[in-house]
């Protein structure tokens, strides 16, 4: 064997020996726990609205846009015209390309001409990524080693995904996905084949391409032709495409970039840290309304009203399609940056309809259950509606879509407010207390809630009871909870369509159609927000008038000044949705019913009951009485006056209705007369007509209350006692444990001294019918 030989079996030997070595050192190289190629950079964040139009795109920390997408999302003309143009051997070399780097040295150092590209992508990540300065030899050096590490250590699609998201594209632009925004308006795998090119020669000298100018502009679509001429020799079956380079391409720059929905994204973009987000915003809805409502505060400023929210929600997917926060971002006389649509204010009126809801899922009501509308002290508060006025009796349905504030409470009382709190609690409604906190004002806004949350609640009741989290981002999760019995929402809805549009505050060209709407308004306290909410077609909306300072106005009612905007809205929505047209919630399958009511008691009719109309009944579970307002009364043929029993020979029979003592207080003040029925023969026994009629609705003192007086102050104290009373009632007769402690007259009130103790109240009025009720008096630092 030759020496020859020898001498390479033995170089195979030590090969052979090293090699395994060498390796087993490259695996654990690549294999060892190593950082993101990229986690020294920031990335922007592009915010899209569903149908992919781009909302707004950030700044990364260092003031750059620099969006980062994977690989896979990138076209394949970018990533392949990108290294046809920069580095067509990149899949082939170790991080340098020894051919290019020979050549390079040659031409600019031995020949001292202008130098030439011989950086391959991977020595150009390095550059950037360790921030060396390539022009000196030595700096060559450090580059040429860190590129050899960068291929130790990564592979290369994490290597080229990197360079294209951190390559420079002009301006202060880095990264291709960045890029296809700013110049193009599309995302990077949308991008087209001339796109893609024009974008894949731009790093090589950003300054001198940048699509700025028609110079620079001149000099990318020269190296383009290059990118082109390249990519045919390589893919000939793209040859007749050739003439779309010819085609012009529609060029922006970084100061035509979209600010929209400002509120919206800046909420998206504190709850989500994607570098790429798709939302529920539909970006055509959220114009018609910033329109709308441009147009209305500019109609209306003389009035006071320069600033307003508003939220489009579809109740059916849950997705936020509009949120304006205010009526200008920019605006710093209005507080416009203030997100409205987030802020927590007072409802005034607007969440009456859950009260009415739960009332009638707890078989409290149905829509023409007769309420009273009349005067009611509540402690030290005395609520009053907005029209200083009571009505009287009224039914559920006149109560609510009237928004009287008497009935409202009374039902919050009756169903108990912590059933209204918990509804609430579901919603996750911020800084709520104990529902004893607020007393009566629980039921007329005496809390404050978020439009967010409003809107919410509103889609509820059209999603049949069943409540579901808002949609912000388009790829969320929508968890949901039974809440209302789908009958309760149906009719809570069917309650709110009654509620009469204001269409004298509306001009004629903004009328809303041939479909439903089911809204309520809502008025804070010193006229601090005016609200409107409902819903129509597949959305809810709600609408806010007010100013982010809490000052007052009195144009700020609701009907007067939210109502126009959202009927407005509502117009404007629907002639974008042209499927809303002729659209109405529908109750099939579900467990109602309509039946036969008293149309003035809303019970069901008795033989007395002259008219009736028809009204929505949950069968089971609505209240079901029968009507006791008309009543027969017998008349004494001789006399004229009222005897005890039906006698034909000796008696007439005559149907009064008959109404408590507060109702009729409550005529008398209106001057509505009404029949009332002759008192009764002078000979009769009162134990023969208790039976007839109604007892004495004790009022006052309040049931199972405790009241507490200071031991130095009890002497001075006395307590209230106040009852109603059938208007054939003159007088009620008040006992404390079978003691007489006075009389008054129904409806008025009767203070009186007590001791501290449990008593049993019994009040009876002049015809023998009696009531009783439960009273707790304590004596405190006795």
């Amino acid at each position: 064997m030759s020496k020859n030989n020898k001498k390479i079996i033995l170089t195979i030997k030590r090969a052979a020996v090293v090699l395994p070595g060498v390796l087993f050192l490259l695996l654990i190289i690549r294999i060892f726990p190593r950082q993101n190629i990229l986690s020294q950079y920031s990335f922007s964040q592009a915010v899209f609205d569903r149908n992919d139009k781009l909302l707004r795109l950030t700044t990364s920390q260092d003031e750059k846009y620099r969006l980062f997408v994977p690989l896979s999302k990138m076209p394949e003309s970018l990533k392949k015209g990108t290294l046809l143009y920069e580095d067509k051997y990149f899949y082939f070399h170790p991080g340098v390309n020894p051919v290019s780097l020979l050549k390079g040295f040659w031409i600019s150092i031995i020949k001292k001409q202008r130098p030439v590209g011989a950086s391959t992508i991977t020595m150009q990540l390095a550059r950037m990524i360790y921030g060396i300065d390539s022009a000196c030899v030595s700096g060559k050096i450090k580059q040429i080693f860190a590129a050899f590490w960068l291929e130790m250590r990564y592979g290369k699609n994490d290597i080229l995904e990197a360079y294209l998201n951190i390559a420079p594209y002009g301006y202060n632009i880095e990264g291709a996905a960045a890029a296809a925004l700013i110049y193009f308006s599309a995302k990077a795998e949308n991008l087209t084949i001339l796109e893609s090119f024009t974008l894949c020669v731009i790093p090589q000298n950003p300054n001198l391409r940048k699509l700025s100018d028609s110079t620079t502009r001149k000099r990318m679509e020269n190296a383009r032709r290059i990118v082109f001429e390249k990519w045919i020799k390589k893919y000939p079956q793209d040859a007749d495409k050739k003439n779309y380079f010819d085609m012009p391409l529609q060029i922006k720059k970084p100061s035509n970039l979209p600010f929209e929905a400002p509120h919206f994204v800046n909420k998206i973009l504190d709850l989500n840290d994607d570098f790429v987000i798709s939302t529920t915003l539909d970006l055509n809805i959220q114009r018609l309304v910033e329109e709308r409502m441009k147009y209305y505060i500019e109609r209306n400023e003389s009035k006071g009203i320069n600033n307003a929210c508003a939220i489009v929600l579809n109740y059916k997917s849950m997705d936020i399609c509009a949120y304006i926060g205010s009526a200008d971002f920019f605006d710093d006389t209005i507080q416009g940056q203030v997100n409205g649509c987030a802020a927590y204010r007072s409802p005034g009126s607007t969440l009456k309809p859950f009260i009415y809801a739960i009332a009638l899922d707890k078989g409290i009501i149905h829509p023409l259950t007769l309420l009273k509308d009349t005067p009611k002290h509540y402690g030290i508060h005395s609520p009053e509606n907005s029209d200083r006025d009571f009505l009287g009796p009224v039914f559920a349905k006149d109560a609510l879509t009237q928004s009287r504030n008497i009935p409202a409470i009374e039902l919050l009382f009756k169903i108990n407010p912590d059933s209204f709190l918990s509804l609430l609690q579901k919603t996750g409604v911020k800084n709520l207390k104990d529902s004893q906190y607020y007393g009566s004002s629980f039921a007329i806004g005496g809390f404050e809630i978020s439009s967010e949350k409003i809107a919410q609640l509103y889609a509820m009741f059209a999603n049949g009871g069943i409540l579901k989290d808002l949609r912000f981002d388009k790829y969320e999760k929508v968890q949901e909870e039974n809440v209302l019995s789908p009958e309760a929402a149906f009719l809570t809805l069917m309650m709110l369509k009654d509620n009469k549009r204001p269409e004298n505050k509306i001009r004629a060209a903004q009328r809303v159609g041939d479909f439903e709407v089911y809204w309520k308004t809502g008025t804070s306290y010193a006229f601090r927000d005016a609200w409107t909410a409902g819903v129509f077609g597949d959305y809810v909306l709600v609408v806010w008038i007010g100013k982010f300072d809490n000052e007052g106005n009195q144009t700020f009612t609701a009907r007067d000044s939210a109502t126009p905007l959202f009927f407005e809205i509502i117009k404007s929505v629907s002639g974008e949705k042209k499927e809303i047209s002729g659209s109405k919630m529908r109750g099939d399958n579900l467990n109602i019913t309509k039946v036969e009511v008293c149309s003035v008691s809303g019970d069901l009719p008795s033989q007395y009951c002259r008219q009736t109309t028809e009204t929505y009944f949950i069968p089971a579970k609505s209240p079901i009485k029968i009507c006791d307002v008309h009543r027969p009364v017998y008349i004494d043929k001789k006399t004229g006056l009222r005897a005890a029993y039906y006698d034909p020979e000796k008696t007439n029979i005559a149907v009064y209705e008959f109404w408590n003592s507060e109702i009729m207080s409550i005529f008398t003040m209106a001057g509505i007369s009404h029949r009332t029925p002759p008192r009764y023969l002078p000979d009769l026994e009162i134990g023969k007509v208790a039976d007839y009629g109604n007892p004495p609705q004790i009022l006052l003192p309040t049931t199972n209350i405790t009241y507490a007086f200071r031991a130095e102050n009890f002497e001075n104290e006395t307590i209230p006692f106040k009852a109603d009373a059938d208007s054939d009632a003159k007088n009620i007769f008040w006992f404390l444990n079978d003691k007489y402690i006075g009389q008054s007259k129904p409806g008025t009130v009767l203070s009186a001294k007590t001791e501290s103790g449990a008593y049993t109240v019994r009040a009876v009025d002049d015809l023998g019918r009696a009531s009783t009720s439960k009273l707790n008096v304590e004596i405190i630092g006795k």
